[in-house]
């Protein structure tokens, strides 16, 4: 059960924090209700399925564990869109507290990085081997 628990669990927060990372640069630092909600339904997902299924499985009927994982999995849900009032009044009293409200615009993934690195560095050797902007026109092949 333990075992199930910490699998479920790491499982759950890596979606949860990816999803929550990514719905902060989609929504430009804006709209914590979206942010906080859908990491939620997404990281409980995950959650809630990892943790019935490497429980149950083989010592439960697949109706009960469904059965579990859908009535666990609705809780967690409502019981976020519940406190999402608090989690404003959180939030916002300690950037009143702290004096900061920092949104890092140029914070991306490393995949995305390298693929905009790339893109560069492709219509970079483009742009050169045509000759555009030499005043020679095109290279000859």
């Amino acid at each position: 059960m333990v075992a199930a628990s910490l699998i479920a669990y790491l499982c759950g927060e890596f979606v949860n924090s990816y999803t929550l990372a990514k719905m902060k640069i989609l929504t430009r630092g804006r709209h914590l209700w979206t942010r906080t909600v859908g990491s939620t339904v997404t990281g409980q997902f995950v959650d809630s399925i990892v943790f019935m299924l490497v429980a149950f499985l083989g010592k439960e009927s697949l109706a009960t564990i469904f059965t579990l994982i859908w009535s666990g999995y609705l809780f967690k849900v409502v019981y976020e869109v519940v406190a999402t009032p608090l989690t404003y009044w959180i939030v916002n009293s300690l950037k009143r507290l702290e004096g900061v409200n920092v949104f890092d615009w140029t914070r991306t993934s490393a995949r995305s990085r390298r693929a905009a690195r790339e893109r560069r560095l492709f219509h970079r050797r483009r742009f050169h081997e045509s000759g555009v902007g030499t005043g020679r026109g095109l290279k000859p092949l």
